[in-house]
């Protein structure tokens, strides 16, 4: 698993702290070379996850 350089860790404003997105290339059982995108949430002194999805 890889972070895709054109992804950079930029927090976007929205309610109520922001948020990031991440874009990661990886390889599963039957999915070579896809891409993960991560939703993360500010929350407190780091980040959650608020969603995924693979491409």
């Amino acid at each position: 698993m890889m972070i895709l350089p054109a992804s950079p860790l930029i927090p976007r404003p929205a309610p109520p702290h922001g948020y990031t997105v991440v874009k990661f290339r990886t390889d599963y059982a039957r999915k070579a070379g896809a891409i993960e995108t991560l939703s993360m949430a500010r929350e407190g002194d780091g980040w959650r996850v608020a969603g995924i999805m693979i491409d």
